[in-house]
């Protein structure tokens, strides 16, 4: 079956604007806050911007974790922190900041891409093919793009991955 480009792409959209999705997350936050301690806020903000401009991880992962605590109703700041577990090799946690990422706001594809991403890093097969599984009864081409995609080949693969497309297929 040959994939749309227009698909493919709408599946692979990654980062596309990543730091303007990072001041607009920190700007929602600290639209939350009260105006009197809103120069705190914007501490923590410039602080966590600081490290990832730094790529400083480690020192990035406390704030971030400090942010989605204060406002765990921002999607990006989820998707923030997955980021930044990801570059932390901690790609189990990713795919769960990022799924709760992708709760808050359902049609941001990107976050859709890192949930994956993120569970193949992780070698979560289950995890992978339960989020596919999902996620084909909304769209079910989903699972040609995955089909085709190299870095979700190990995966696609799997009888377990098969077996879905198969019960999909009917």
């Amino acid at each position: 079956m040959r994939i749309k480009p227009r698909k493919a792409a709408h599946f692979y959209v990654r980062q596309l604007m990543h730091s303007l999705l990072v001041r607009f997350s920190l700007l929602l936050f600290a639209l939350t806050v009260p105006i009197h301690s809103q120069s705190a806020e914007m501490n923590i903000i410039e602080e966590f911007q600081g490290h990832v401009a730094a790529k400083r991880w480690n020192a990035a992962l406390p704030v971030i974790e400090e942010i989605v605590r204060r406002a765990p109703g921002i999607s990006t700041s989820w998707r923030n922190y997955g980021v930044c577990l990801d570059e932390l090799g901690r790609h189990s946690e990713a795919a769960n900041a990022f799924a709760k990422a992708y709760e808050l706001e359902p049609n941001d594809f990107g976050t859709q891409y890192r949930v994956f991403r993120s569970l193949s890093l992780a070698n979560d097969s289950k995890g992978f093919i339960a989020f596919a599984e999902s996620e084909s009864k909304k769209a079910p081409e989903i699972l040609d793009l995955i089909s085709a995609a190299e870095e979700f080949k190990a995966i696609a693969q799997t009888n377990e991955f098969q077996g879905l497309l198969k019960r999909r297929a009917h």
